[in-house]
């Protein structure tokens, strides 16, 4: 069982790497998978700033932005309540499902994408805008190439770590290329599937752990 464990996660960590590689291909417009014009873009034609403040509530309850989890439970490493004066009347940002956020700090390690939760509310440090006349998943990936990521940094403003900045207008300006929205969902269509086959086989890692750990245990019954 544990070689098999060891395989699959082996397997995975090669598929995402391929994902990712293919992603780029695509991106780049060295693999042409439609015959459809790309046309160059600035990221405000397609996105908005989006600045709603609210107390969490039941249905936008307050919630962390991470690199590695999007929009997720603050948990104790995230947690800075204890840091709020009055935490009955602090506001924070509203976000909602497939709007795209990032943080002027973290961005170069991660922080940056869509918000595949729902409702929620975040820290007011954060930047967040809603996605219009674009498909959310293709428009969050285009932005995050490494090439577009570099620009944006351009913008970066302040000398210490937490006190960094990139103003929402100056990201806006930035350019991308971006096919037709028809193209965009084929594109997204392509790497569903993809991510669908990547999940359906991490699910099975997960079950042969919880497997293992299970008859690991009852050898010491």
């Amino acid at each position: 069982m544990q070689g098999i464990s060891a395989f699959i996660k082996h397997f995975c960590i090669l598929e995402q790497k391929y994902k990712r590689g293919l992603l780029h291909e695509i991106l780049c417009e060295k693999i042409k998978v439609t015959k459809s014009v790309w046309n160059v873009h600035k990221i405000g034609d397609y996105l908005n700033s989006k600045n709603i403040k609210q107390l969490p509530t039941p249905d936008a309850p307050l919630m962390a932005f991470t690199a590695t989890g999007g929009v997720c439970d603050k948990g104790e490493r995230y947690d800075r309540g204890f840091l709020v004066k009055d935490a009955s009347t602090k506001l924070y940002k509203r976000t909602d499902l497939n709007d795209f956020i990032y943080s002027s700090n973290n961005l170069d390690v991660g922080s940056i994408g869509l918000n595949l939760y729902g409702s929620a509310v975040i820290s007011d440090v954060y930047e967040i805008f809603s996605i219009s006349g674009a498909d959310p998943w293709f428009i969050s990936e285009a932005i995050q190439q490494k090439s577009v990521l570099h620009q944006i940094l351009k913008y970066r403003q302040g000398c210490l770590y937490g006190q960094y900045r990139i103003y929402a207008e100056d990201f806006l300006e930035v350019s991308i290329r971006v096919p037709p929205l028809e193209t965009q969902k084929q594109i997204g269509t392509i790497f569903s599937r993809i991510e669908y086959k990547i999940k359906s086989e991490q699910a099975l890692l997960d079950n042969l752990e919880r497997a293992k750990t299970f008859f690991l245990q009852q050898l010491f019954i």
